[in-house]
């Protein structure tokens, strides 16, 4: 799920606790030798009722942070070398990115051929794979229109402002 869910354990303990409170999950503490309890939740009947509510609910749509993209919108600002830079290695990054997905998938279907999930997490994978497919060509499509953008010489007494868009 880190590839598309990132939550840090300040977080989850917090809300694992809550939902134990509200009788939405268990937990039970196994003793591990050498290391600390390791602590297990568990969804109640309720909980898994709210689960279901929850997941009939419509998707929100939330708007991205991409630093990427702030950057160019200000591209005009910096070196085109620059700004072709990080655009070529974001799409190194989408290269790496296909790489693990691929990964990711063979071992799900090694180790889970049988889980009635598995079918679910690779419709995850496939989506990532999808967005990093498009983001590599936007990159490409950006990556020509920058090395354009350098061949074209400078316009006389250029003057640096920031568009608002």
């Amino acid at each position: 799920m880190s590839n598309f869910w990132n939550e840090s354990y300040g977080q989850i303990y917090p809300i694992l606790r809550t939902l134990v409170a509200e009788g939405l999950a268990t937990v039970t503490v196994e003793a591990q030798h050498g290391k600390p309890d390791r602590h297990i939740y568990a969804l109640t009947e309720a909980g898994l009722t709210e689960l279901r509510h929850w997941l009939s609910k419509p998707v929100e749509y939330e708007v991205g942070r991409n630093e990427l993209l702030l950057k160019l919108f200000c591209g005009r600002q910096a070196p085109i070398p620059d700004n072709l830079r990080n655009v070529g290695a974001f799409r190194a990054l989408q290269e790496q990115l296909l790489a693990n997905y691929a990964t990711i998938a063979q071992s799900l279907q090694e180790t889970h051929r049988d889980n009635p999930g598995l079918p679910y997490w690779l419709m995850t994978i496939r989506y990532g794979q999808h967005i990093s497919h498009a983001i590599i060509a936007w990159c490409d499509e950006t990556l020509a229109a920058l090395a354009d953008l350098d061949r074209m010489p400078a316009p006389m007494g250029a003057t640096a402002s920031i568009d608002r868009e």
